[in-house]
């Protein structure tokens, strides 16, 4: 079936750099332990807004707002980008927790796009998974992706700066063109 979401997509940047580094030094058991506490503290914080992770991918975490159940679609897109500055916050204490122990630390770009997905248990009778799939999911694992180029670490799409007034805030960046979605209007939450 098809329902209005929210969703979040967060990636660690240059973590495949970091990964290929430890793994030469023999440290990869140091880099799954890093990334598993990471991953985590992000599953706390996503579970404390409300939010259910809908995969990993890696380092990557999808995380879906409004769907199993939702708690209205304007509360679902406020609660996806509380969550993503908590995310931002909960990164930076890790950070400074490995720091006093010599630890990498890393860096989060997040994508928050609101709108329609289809919704449901898709795969094989082996293996079925409960996950959403559509063009919402698409574009905020491109607004993720975008993070790097604006240098910004939440970028969210024009339905969820919508969505989210007068809650709250956000920053119009102008549109720029999404592979596959041509120009979208990106905004930054303030």
């Amino acid at each position: 079936r098809t329902l209005p979401v929210t969703v979040l997509f967060s990636d660690l940047k240059g973590f495949t750099a970091l990964t290929q580094q430890l793994s030469k030094e023999g440290r990869s058991t140091d880099l799954v332990q890093q990334l598993n506490t990471y991953l985590g503290a992000m599953v706390e914080v996503i579970t404390a807004h409300g939010g259910t992770v809908d995969k990993f991918i890696g380092d990557a975490v999808m995380a879906v707002f409004g769907s199993p159940r939702s708690r209205g679609v304007a509360i679902e897109a406020v609660q996806a980008v509380r969550c993503a500055l908590a995310m931002g916050e909960r990164l930076e204490q890790l950070n400074q927790q490995w720091q006093i122990n010599n630890i990498a630390p890393l860096a989060s770009g997040i994508g928050i796009a609101s709108g329609d997905a289809v919704v449901g248990q898709i795969g094989s009778p082996q293996r079925l998974d409960f996950t959403v799939i559509g063009d919402t999911v698409n574009l905020a694992s491109r607004l993720e992706s975008l993070t790097r180029v604006l240098d910004a670490p939440v970028l969210i799409n024009q339905r969820t700066a919508e969505l989210m007034q007068p809650q709250m805030g956000a920053q119009n960046l102008g549109k720029h063109s999404i592979k596959g979605m041509g120009d979208v209007a990106v905004f930054k939450p303030n």
